[in-house]
């Protein structure tokens, strides 16, 4: 499913109204139709008695309008309160707010500290409060009355349902400044907003209910939407297709360069994860005194024991092996557990400007980039880059919390500028491309904030990658199979006791779920 910008939706908005005659009016009686159903679908509307229902002077007041009728149409007692003056309100919101006050609803005016006791009131006997104040349009910090009005709205007790999106939240970034609409259902209209799946926001959408208002396909076809959120839909088209006839070579030869002194769990991790993705060979370039080590932890790996320092990581002695070994493999990836060692780091970049196949680079190997990403715009192959919010920051010189506002539009302006693909991590994690389209993947876990899990999802890239599939399909694929096993753990053992090694051995079930469905 697509998921679009503020101002994505607006051009579809536009071109329904203005070039395909579609009146706007209509659409707003779908949409307020449409959180109807959806509040049928989500509550027991037939012991719903008691309805309040607050709209803004814009757009999403006019829903508003259009929600009060219909569910007076359901013998549900409604009360409707303004939060601006009514002569502000203008065009189709203007219209309905007209009808309502012809069928003898005349709403309440809410402009004093005395009008939100009426609203107070109202709201003990309702079952149900609807939020129509503003818009995916909003930006900044709600203020005034219409503060106190969210509050009083939180403080309820009360399901809270809002239209389009919660009040008081950026659609595009996610951001709250302030007060904001904790609602506990949002039908948002035509597609998914950015923002809806992005912290802090996400906490205050609750359940999202995508709404198809009667935009033609044709137009949203029509509209560059940079966006998608990844599904078992979208798994389908990106995972490698295996045919029965086919022998281990066809599936992939890949080398990951690993490992240091205390990490042989990182080098390990990643080797079995690339298989469990359904590689045909990996091999491990570690330490040579780790050799011993990760032959027995990695028996259906081949291991390269290489040159080391006395600190016991990669030496740079080992660049002429690595680069002899490249040569042999399809795809590599560099730089779990390699450790910060000065030596070290100037041998990850060395393989990361001159490797000829394509490369994932993460942990260490982001790490060596920090002050040389022009390494990156040298490469002459395929190039995916798996950073979390605190390597991005140092990359770019950025603070982390401007990482994890921005996620969207940094990942695709760093994506484009270094011409990799970029997974930054987190919740959500955001995958950009090189033209500037990017997917989210909608399942957030905290059991994936665990040691190793960094390291399955860079073998399952890498596994991907290795079967003759695209980065943009290797990088899908490995962050929704890695976030699907870790919520079929979540089911099965919770998020605190998840490990790295659970999400391994979960990795087929993973799979098998994600093709069934």
């Amino acid at each position: 499913m697509r998921v679009v910008s503020v101002k994505e939706m607006r051009e579809i908005d536009r071109i329904a109204i203005k070039q395909l005659g579609i009146p706007g009016v209509v659409l707003m009686e779908n949409a307020g139709q449409s959180v109807v159903s959806a509040m049928e679908d989500y509550f027991d509307m037939e012991n719903v008695e008691n309805v309040t229902i607050v709209c803004g002077k814009g757009n999403n007041g006019g829903d508003g309008f259009v929600v009060a009728r219909y569910l007076m149409n359901l013998e549900t007692n409604i009360d409707v309160y303004i939060t601006a003056d009514p002569s502000t309100i203008s065009g189709d919101a203007k219209k309905n707010l007209n009808i309502l006050s012809g069928l003898g609803l005349k709403p309440k005016v809410i402009k004093t500290k005395k009008d939100l006791q009426k609203l107070r009131t109202s709201m003990t006997h309702s079952d149900i409060v609807v939020d129509a104040i503003f818009g995916t349009g909003f930006s900044g910090k709600i203020q005034g009355i219409t503060e106190d009005v969210v509050k009083e709205l939180n403080e309820s007790g009360i399901n809270i349902v809002s239209v389009d999106t919660p009040s008081g939240i950026d659609s595009d970034n996610g951001a709250v400044i302030g007060e904001a609409v904790q609602a506990d259902l949002t039908v948002t209209m035509g597609l998914p907003k950015v923002g809806q799946f992005l912290y802090p926001a996400r906490h205050y959408v609750g359940e999202l209910y995508v709404a198809d208002i009667g935009f033609p396909e044709q137009v949203i076809n029509n509209v560059e939407v940079k966006g998608t959120l990844v599904d078992n839909e979208v798994l389908r088209r990106f995972i490698p297709w295996r045919a029965p006839s086919l022998h281990k070579g066809a599936f992939g030869r890949i080398l990951i360069i690993a490992g240091s002194t205390g990490m042989t769990g990182a080098a390990a991790m990643a080797a079995t994860s690339a298989l469990r993705a359904g590689a045909g060979l990996v091999y491990l370039a570690i330490p040579e005194h780790l050799n011993p080590i990760l032959e027995t932890k990695c028996t259906e790996t081949i291991t390269i024991p290489v040159p080391q320092t006395e600190e016991g990581s990669i030496s740079l002695n080992a660049y002429t092996k690595i680069m002899d070994e490249i040569k042999k493999v399809d795809v590599v990836a560099i730089g779990p557990g390699m450790s910060q060692h000065p030596e070290t780091q100037k041998l990850i970049r060395k393989i990361v400007e001159n490797a000829n196949a394509p490369l994932l680079v993460d942990a260490d190997g982001i790490n060596a980039l920090v002050g040389y990403t022009k390494v990156l715009k040298k490469r002459k192959k395929p190039t995916v880059i798996t950073p979390h919010p605190g390597e991005m920051a140092r990359l770019i010189n950025r603070d982390v919390r401007e990482i994890v506002r921005n996620k969207v539009n940094l990942s695709q302006k760093y994506a484009q500028d270094w011409r990799v693909t970029i997974v930054l991590k987190g919740a959500p994690t955001v995958i950009a491309e090189q033209d500037g389209k990017f997917w989210l993947n909608s399942h957030v876990n905290s059991g994936l904030a665990t040691a190793g899990s960094g390291d399955v999802l860079t073998g399952l890239i890498i596994g991907f990658l290795a079967q003759r599939t695209t980065p943009l399909a290797a990088s899908v694929s490995g962050v929704y199979i890695h976030s699907l096993a870790g919520e079929i753990l979540k089911e099965k053992i919770g998020e605190h006791s998840l490990i790295a090694g659970d999400l391994i051995d979960t990795i087929p079930q993973a799979i098998i779920k994600a093709l069934k469905e």
